[in-house]
């Protein structure tokens, strides 16, 4: 409860996922769901295991290990409020796909589609 808290008071979530083999492609990083939950805006690096989950539309994307691009994008993001407030909407939607009974129901479903 402590950690949704601060994530609302902060109003931005960064997600600095450098690029390898795990982080670019297999990874399911726990703070963008928290992110997404506590409903705030998200600048991520841009990479596939991201962009599977998130759009340009819900985050804005940085140029992996690249700081000065981070920077920018962070910059940016603080000067606008009706963005951070646009993507933090849309977070606090889209999590619902994720949650557990979600996952479950779409394992489900593949299951049932090979049997």
């Amino acid at each position: 409860i402590e950690v949704v808290k601060y994530l609302k008071i902060s109003e931005i979530g960064v997600i600095p996922n450098i690029r390898t083999t795990t982080g670019s492609l297999y990874t399911s990083p726990l703070k963008l769901f928290e992110y997404m939950a506590a409903g705030v805006a998200i600048v991520a690096s841009d990479l596939p295991s991201i962009r599977e989950i998130l759009t340009e539309k819900e985050a804005v994307f940085f140029e992996p290990e690249n700081e000065h691009d981070l920077a920018y994008k962070l910059i940016d993001l603080i000067n606008d409020k009706m963005k951070r407030e646009q993507m933090g909407f849309l977070m606090r939607k889209k999590v619902n796909d994720f949650t557990y009974d979600e996952r479950c129901k779409k394992v489900t479903e593949v299951i049932k589609s090979i049997i």
